[in-house]
């Protein structure tokens, strides 16, 4: 995320004596954002005298609806996906801080283990488990995390757009996640089947300006599924010549979505996943009848999934390049990403 993005922030709605509190936890999530990490969101937090968990939540409504009154305390208490006393809470709050690096599985057994032994009565495991995913910090597998510094996936978005006049349907997403924070940083929608040109799409968004600019002492490791058409040279050797890691991997037909589902679950504000549809094109495709939207344009819906998904700018996340070769790379995906 750049700065002017906060500079550009509409402050009017928000009292004034409120002001100088959201302009501070802005410049916390600003913070964090260039600098993710556990450590680092506890620092913060500090300063800005929350817990760790409600830092996470403050980022997690930010990147969603970039609304700032959702930082200033003053709209509604945030509904809790279970209802808890507080005694409870605390609890679950406290077992979520001690163990950031844990599954979700792993952090309810302890809670459960902890209230036996501190004497707090808990609702059951499923209850439980709901509060601790609505309130940690999104986190990705290990077998996920294992691919490379940065991930590409398909999806496909339970959204109408209207790509050509005479047709609605469901687009695939091509998503670019950041795994060091779960953060998504690059997204293209696209009618059909997974190209090669979306995956150049998604890339280009993360290139730097100029190589100074890269916030990456070292060359970032992508991987990239080999699910799009066959021009896997035309996609990887540019990016192996610049000096990124490249790997590839085959999700098979039932394993789109992975990044997806840990991050959001299936649905994340009004927007569904349908990942078994990634390789699967013609009718089922198709948008029929009433949805919760209007058909968009191609331009409006990534407008839209942009903003509901929280899509972070980090154009330093490749790693340094050299800027020969970054020019070259910068061209070859703008040749790739029109075809």
């Amino acid at each position: 995320m750049n700065d002017r993005g906060f500079l550009d922030v509409d402050l009017s709605a928000i009292p004034p004596e409120l002001r100088p509190v959201v302009t501070q936890r802005i410049e916390a999530i600003r913070k964090f954002e260039q600098a993710p990490g556990r450590a680092n969101a506890e620092a913060l937090a500090l300063e800005l005298g929350l817990g760790t968990a409600q830092f996470y939540n403050l980022v997690k409504a930010w990147r969603n609806l970039r609304d700032p009154q959702r930082l200033s305390g003053q709209s509604r208490p945030r509904k809790r996906i279970v209802d808890l006393e507080p005694g409870q809470v605390q609890l679950i709050d406290e077992t979520i801080s001690a163990m950031p690096d844990s599954a979700p599985d792993e952090i309810v057994k302890a809670a459960i283990e902890r209230g036996a032994t501190d004497d707090v009565e808990l609702p059951g495991a499923e209850r439980i488990k709901r509060y601790v995913i609505a309130n940690s910090a999104p986190r990705l597998p290990d077998e996920i995390t294992a691919l490379g510094d940065l991930i590409v996936e398909h999806t496909v978005l339970d959204l109408p757009i209207a790509f050509r006049s005479d047709t609605t349907s469901r687009p695939t997403a091509t998503m670019l996640f950041d795994t060091s924070d779960a953060t998504l940083c690059g997204l293209s929608l696209s009618e059909g089947k997974p190209t090669v040109a979306d995956i150049a799409r998604a890339i280009m968004q993360c290139l730097p300006a100029s190589p100074w600019m890269s916030n990456k002492a070292d060359a970032a490791h992508i991987a990239i599924p080999t699910t799009a058409d066959e021009q896997w040279h035309d996609l990887c050797d540019p990016l192996g010549n610049a000096g990124i890691m490249v790997s590839t991997y085959r999700p098979g037909p039932y394993g789109h979505g992975r990044c997806t589902a840990a991050i959001y679950g299936r649905l994340a504000n009004g927007i569904s996943f349908r990942p078994r549809l990634v390789e699967v094109g013609g009718e089922r495709r198709k948008m029929r009848g009433q949805t919760a939207f209007e058909p968009l344009t191609p331009e409006e819906g990534g407008k839209l999934v942009s903003t509901r998904l929280g899509l972070a700018q980090r154009t330093g996340i490749l790693g340094v390049i050299e800027q020969d070769r970054l020019t070259q790379l910068r061209d070859t995906l703008c040749l790739l990403s029109h075809r």
